[in-house]
């Protein structure tokens, strides 16, 4: 794997364990993973491929972000997921 691969991965992980938290009934935990995912890979920084997989778990990603502090990071998160959509 290349370094923007992982890179990727990375990325994708981060998002994924805080919609999978959500899923679980742990809204705490989804909540800080959320935050942490926000503040390591801000949501506009996310490319297409990176949103295909992230839109799976947008209600939950949407859901938890409404009980985080700053609510422009999920408005931002929205946008993007609805742009991939649109394209697709």
């Amino acid at each position: 794997m290349t370094v923007p691969e992982l890179h990727t991965l990375e990325r994708i992980a981060r998002y994924i364990a805080a919609g999978q938290a959500i899923r679980d009934g742990q809204l705490s935990e989804g909540r800080a993973l959320l935050q942490k995912a926000y503040q390591d890979f801000p949501p506009a920084s996310l490319t297409r491929l990176e949103c295909s997989f992230l839109v799976k778990f947008e209600d939950d990603l949407v859901f938890a972000g409404q009980f985080l502090p700053d609510l422009r990071f999920t408005i931002v998160l929205v946008q993007m997921l609805g742009s991939y959509r649109q394209a697709a």
